[in-house]
């Protein structure tokens, strides 16, 4: 699998290139100085697996869907997995996924320094069979102890109150994610 690390910040990539360098020396990853609208796989050479690895966080999950879209058009044709962290509107993102097409290979929700993150591992390799994302998301919700249900439970108030004050306020028909995230059940695995 090639991982590809992508910025239009020349100085981040330089960050990158030494920590790369520092703590993984014999890595094959990439890195792009770049708008990641137009990243070109193709110009990277195909890792022994056939498959890029493409993580991307630290941006909305509108402007991500845009990433997504731009990357699966300019690389038709090759093997993606996507390692994705959206800071905010994961619903929007799950939508998005879904019109594209790709597959979930797995999801967590975790909580740092009081913000939720949820992760997504997704692929357009059809060759792997995987479940289209859940516009709400399904696994984060099932916890394997009492912390991680709690951490749901918390995320999942705050999804409610942030969409219902939005639906409120007008800015966004927001109905419909209302009532999909109402309908969530946090649980613990038995």
């Amino acid at each position: 699998m090639q991982v590809n690390f992508v910025d239009c910040v020349p100085s981040l990539i330089s960050q990158i290139e030494q920590n790369l360098q520092k703590f993984h020396p014999n890595s094959n990853a990439k890195t792009h100085c770049v708008d990641l609208k137009k990243l070109d796989l193709l110009q990277s050479s195909m890792p022994e697996e056939g498959k890029h690895l493409v993580i991307i966080a630290g941006v909305g999950g509108e402007l991500m869907s845009e990433f997504i879209s731009n990357i699966l058009l300019n690389n038709q044709g090759i093997a993606i997995d996507f390692i994705l962290c959206p800071v905010n509107y994961c619903y929007h993102l799950r939508e998005s996924l879904e019109h594209a097409n790709l597959g979930l290979i797995d999801e967590w929700l975790i909580k740092e320094n009081n913000r939720f993150y949820e992760i997504l591992y997704t692929s357009n390799d059809s060759h792997q069979h995987h479940l289209l994302p859940s516009k709400v998301g399904e696994k984060i919700w099932q916890s394997d102890d009492s912390k991680q249900n709690l951490i749901a439970k918390e995320y999942l108030n705050k999804l409610l109150c942030h969409y219902r004050k939005v639906e409120f306020g007008g800015q966004l028909d927001a109905a419909d994610i209302v009532r999909a995230y109402e309908q969530v059940k946090v649980c613990e695995k038995r």
